[in-house]
């Protein structure tokens, strides 16, 4: 859901050791990349569609919907989560959602992104919708990672007009990253950069 250029296709079928059968990419705009793709990949498929008919989006059969930096952009996002439920209830087996979503600590580093951040009183409104099944949330980063964005990507590129120092300056990035990860993975955050939202409806077991 909201996959943009596509380019997480190829990704999940290498990342899942072959174990995805098909990706199926759905965004509101259509993108150059995708007839590429397609041709080079029959198992890839992309659709033009937009998050309120979702429910008829969604390809039979599906058993894993996943989102990155797509649910903060869609006004009526609760409306978006209901459709999903009504097509795990409708097909009756096991479907695993992850979705990734934004903190309120990316307001200070993305700026006005999407039209909403998230926090765990306003994702328990979603995880509500979904009582056939349980749900998890993870914290991703925290206070060391904040910090690395906003002194690599989100000051060059907005206040200074340097460019993205994870392009020119991309050997101290991923060394201060590796850092950063490695501090806030040392205790619980109170400020993660990204939440991801893990729902798994009709469980034959416990995955997480």
């Amino acid at each position: 859901m909201g996959c943009g250029s596509g380019r997480y296709g190829p990704r999940l079928f290498s990342w899942s050791d072959e174990r995805i059968d098909s990706y199926t990419g759905a965004d509101i705009h259509a993108h150059d990349a995708w007839d590429a793709l397609q041709h080079q990949d029959r198992r890839l498929r992309f659709i033009e569609a937009d998050a309120s008919d979702a429910k008829h989006t969604i390809p039979s059969g599906t058993n894993f919907i996943l989102s990155q930096s797509a649910i903060e952009h869609i006004d009526a996002d609760l409306d978006f989560f209901e459709h999903i439920r009504d097509y795990a209830r409708d097909l009756g087996t096991s479907v695993l959602q992850v979705h990734l979503l934004p903190s309120p600590a990316c307001l200070r580093l993305y700026l006005l992104h999407g039209v909403r951040q998230y926090t765990p009183r306003t994702i328990s409104k979603i995880t509500r919708l979904f009582d056939n099944g349980y749900a998890l949330l993870y914290r991703l980063g925290g206070r060391a990672c904040n910090q690395l964005h906003y002194r690599f990507i989100t000051a060059p590129l907005i206040l200074w007009r340097r460019g993205d120092f994870r392009v020119t300056r991309a050997a101290e990035y991923e060394r201060h990253a590796i850092a950063a990860i490695e501090r806030d993975m040392r205790q619980p955050q109170n400020s993660p950069a990204f939440y991801g939202l893990v729902i798994h409806t009709h469980p034959r077991k416990r995955l997480f």
